[in-house]
């Protein structure tokens, strides 16, 4: 197949100044939006939470629902935190990034999309080297990735981010930067996908 009749489209992402904020408690605003499936370890997230030494004020946001939700709000109970990890349940997509635009760190190890998202909105995050995400996010560059094996792992990296807000704002930064030079918006996506198919329609008729 001749290589110019290849086209390879990645996913768009939102413009985040096109929804609003969410009002969110807590100094510092830790956030994890996914499906809660034990595969997605969100109950992982929440121990991690609990084992780090991040101000009694820090909260952790988790979004979502799923057939772990209860063994994951009872993971919480177990390990104290209860009053500092807020379950929203599901979301509308606006208000899941109007969360990230509100958070000091996402963590966002179950998927891509959710890690582009946070990306766009300029923030700090932490995923696992899983999939493509290392093509996406460079470590201590653009974000925390954690490989899977060191999972134990995850309380420092909540310990590192809280007490250094600069770093914070670097990895944010750069994120952005990041997505800004590899990323179309969504809209800016699809107008490229229909002069794909207009070129093709018009190659054809030729």
């Amino acid at each position: 197949v001749d290589k110019r009749k290849i086209y390879f489209l990645k996913n768009g992402v939102f413009n985040p100044t096109s929804f609003p904020a969410q009002d969110v408690k807590g100094e510092l605003v830790f956030c994890s939006a996914a499906r809660i499936e034990k595969n997605k370890r969100m109950g992982e997230i929440v121990t991690a939470f609990s084992k780090s030494n991040t101000s009694k004020k820090a909260i952790l946001y988790v979004i979502g629902e799923g057939q772990a939700l209860e063994e994951t709000k009872q993971i919480a109970k177990d390990h104290g935190v209860q009053d500092r990890v807020i379950f929203t349940g599901a979301l509308s997509r606006d208000k899941v990034l109007g969360f990230y635009k509100s958070s000091d760190v996402v963590i966002a190890l179950g998927s891509i999309n959710p890690l582009l998202e946070a990306m766009t909105c300029g923030k700090a995050v932490i995923t696992m080297d899983i999939g493509s995400t290392s093509e996406i996010v460079k470590h201590m560059e653009n974000g925390i990735l954690i490989k899977q094996d060191e999972i134990s792992k995850l309380p420092y990296y909540f310990d590192l981010l809280s007490g250094d807000k600069m770093l914070r704002q670097s990895l944010g930064n750069s994120a952005k930067e990041f997505i800004k030079s590899n990323y179309l918006t969504w809209e800016s996506r699809v107008e490229y996908e229909i002069s794909i198919f207009e070129n093709i329609i018009h190659r054809s008729k030729v």
